[in-house]
């Protein structure tokens, strides 16, 4: 935990989500299907009032760069 009172207003405001309350932000994270995840997307998919196809299929995204480790 972070003692905020060491901190400046600066520092405050740059903190990311992760530091300040310890929750991963994954909005800047790619989702991605593998083959088998694609294949029950289309299985599963609807066409929406707008036209678009639409599934609930689930999906992954990417590993974080300090998840993956170092790249050789």
């Amino acid at each position: 935990m972070i003692n905020r009172h060491l901190l400046t207003a600066t520092q405050i405001a740059f903190m990311t989500k992760l530091t300040r309350e310890g929750v991963r932000d994954m909005t800047n994270r790619k989702p991605y299907r593998t083959k088998a995840m694609k294949a029950e997307a289309r299985r599963t998919a609807y066409v929406d009032k707008n036209g678009a196809w639409r599934s609930t299929a689930p999906t992954q995204y990417h590993p974080d760069s300090k998840e993956r480790g170092p790249s050789y």
